[in-house]
């Protein structure tokens, strides 16, 4: 008997046990939070975020404090955000923010993101990368290093990157392996990667191939999209240009169309005036279609704009029309997997992609530069 009243008082310690070692991390949490310094929101944000971030940080800690109702003034953007906002992971405090700050900064914080969202500052990347700078960032930059690399960078990345040294590293990490202490020629390798593979491929004689030769000469009558996909995985690219209709097939489908606006418009009437064809049902609807040319002509338009250009598409053999010689083939090659980058080719090439597209006057570009400070970019 005397075994039953220990067994109950083992098992009360064991849940006092697991209770203590539950909220431990937050109690000593709470502890360091209580040694630091209060700060004000914009004080919070710009000591702990670069300047294009520091408002969205300010912003989004005053409207934690608001919506939770607790004191953040200590918070560290590195904390568990269940050991700071929410009395537990899964309470449902965090939904509510969450909502709150979509409604706040007109964006949506989808599930999956959602869950990854441990710290505020992965709050703060997944706002930001949702953000309208970020659309300027990803139309006029990072789409463009991207296709230049041959990458892809996360949308929370792109946020984060304020500097072209950052983004350096960004592109320096994607692409690991690839990149090497000593350089090598780029266009060289790329160019013989090329032309090995349009030999194999095409069957193009090895001696017509030239870095200047036109690249329809050569591919004319042997280009389909099936081959098209084999010199791309012949090169490895991870970028390639899509194939395009030939020129007469373009123009023939806007003489089609022009020709079927002239016989709604002239032709209609003309043939509705016909005497021949009496009051019949032939000529009624033949005059009822000429009085409504007017509305149908642009439907009918569209319409056989749209079935004559997915029709036409089967028949894309060409390249792109900037595509005009091997050597503009050479960028897409040079996405390959085969190709090595030294750290100094890579920061040449994310300099030349970002004074072309935000325009940079000479002797305005730094590699340790912000893109809106320093360079101007500005949300939209």
């Amino acid at each position: 008997m005397i075994i039953w009243p220990i067994f109950v008082v083992v098992a009360l310690l064991v849940l006092v046990g697991v209770w203590i070692h539950e909220r431990l991390p937050r109690w000593r949490a709470a502890d360091a939070r209580a040694l630091r310094e209060p700060l004000t929101a914009e004080q919070f944000g710009e000591r702990f975020f670069p300047p294009d971030q520091a408002k969205i940080a300010a912003r989004l800690r005053q409207l934690a404090t608001d919506e939770l109702r607790k004191d953040l003034s200590r918070l560290d953007p590195d904390e568990l955000l269940a050991q700071v906002f929410f009395d537990a992971s899964d309470s449902l405090d965090s939904v509510e923010l969450l909502m709150a700050i979509e409604e706040e900064f007109g964006i949506e914080l989808d599930e999956a993101t959602a869950v990854k969202i441990k710290t505020f500052r992965d709050l703060l990347n997944a706002v930001a990368a949702r953000q309208p700078f970020l659309a300027k960032w990803r139309r006029e930059i990072g789409q463009a290093i991207e296709r230049r690399f041959g990458i892809t960078l996360p949308r929370e990345a792109l946020a984060s990157l304020a500097t072209p040294l950052a983004v350096t590293e960004a592109v320096a990490a994607e692409l690991k392996g690839q990149v090497e202490p000593t350089p090598s020629c780029q266009s060289q390798r790329a160019f013989y990667l090329l032309r090995n593979a349009l030999v194999r491929i095409l069957g193009v004689p090895r001696r017509d191939i030239t870095p200047n030769v036109s690249v329809h000469a050569l591919t004319r009558r042997r280009l389909s999209p099936a081959r098209a996909t084999q010199l791309r995985e012949a090169v490895g690219a991870r970028q390639w240009p899509t194939l395009v209709r030939p020129r007469w097939m373009v123009w023939s489908v806007r003489l089609l169309l022009l020709l079927t606006a002239i016989a709604v418009v002239w032709g209609l009437p003309a043939l509705a005036e016909v005497t021949w064809l009496g009051g019949g049902a032939w000529g009624t609807t033949v005059n009822l279609l000429s009085e409504l040319r007017g509305v149908i002509v642009i439907p009918l338009l569209i319409f056989l704009w749209v079935l004559l250009t997915r029709f036409s598409s089967r028949f894309s053999r060409e390249f792109p029309r900037h595509i005009r010689t091997v050597s503009d083939l050479l960028p897409f090659v040079a996405t390959s997997p085969e190709m090595t980058w030294t750290r100094e080719q890579i920061e040449q090439a994310v300099r030349e992609t970002i004074t072309q597209k935000l325009r940079l006057p000479p002797g305005t570009f730094r590699v340790d530069g912000r893109f809106v400070e320093d360079f101007g970019m500005v949300g939209g």
